[in-house]
């Protein structure tokens, strides 16, 4: 990336949906450089490639009303029927769908500093510590689990190899 992009408070307002941060089409677009008339016939013509709830959220009927205040500084029409709202996921396919160095450039600066925040990025590093810590113990509990097995199979193994042993000897008379 050869620019470096400074997002402010101004340029992107802080919002969140779900817990996620999330942009509207205006703040993409504009951030991006481009129309929103433009996001909104990527998403349009790549329609199959975006999952609710992963990749953005659509928001309409009352739920939209309730949100107006929240999103005044995101340029949302007052007859507007439905928002939609991109999570990092759908700000990164647009920015591919775009394919312009500024696109790429600005979805860096938001990647680092909007999307995940310092704290953000530690308590997931902290979760997937976890997580691990936990398979660790669980595979430490099943390899305890069999070990009262390992005794049963080193005796079986022991019993068939004193057979095999015992009727070597008569293998070696017939040779």
């Amino acid at each position: 990336m050869s620019n470096v992009v400074a997002l402010t408070p101004d340029s992107v307002p802080a919002f969140k949906y779900e817990g996620k941060p999330v942009v509207t089409s205006a703040m993409l677009a504009r951030l991006y450089g481009a129309a929103e008339k433009q996001i909104q016939n990527n998403y349009l013509r790549n329609r199959c490639r975006f999952v609710q709830g992963k990749h953005f959220f659509k928001i309409e009927g009352k739920e939209l009303s309730d949100l107006r205040p929240s999103l005044r500084g995101s340029q949302i029409p007052a007859k507007a029927r439905s928002v939609i709202l991109w999570t990092q996921r759908g700000a990164a396919r647009h920015a591919k769908m775009l394919e312009t160095n500024k696109a790429w450039d600005v979805f860096e600066a938001l990647e680092d500093s909007y999307f995940a925040s310092p704290l953000e990025r530690l308590q997931e590093a902290v979760e997937a510590l976890k997580a691990q810590d936990e398979r660790g113990s669980h595979a430490g509990r099943e390899l305890n689990r069999h070990k009262h097995v390992k005794p049963k199979i080193a005796q079986e193994v022991e019993r068939r190899f004193q057979e095999v042993q015992m009727s070597l000897p008569h293998l070696d008379k017939q040779a």
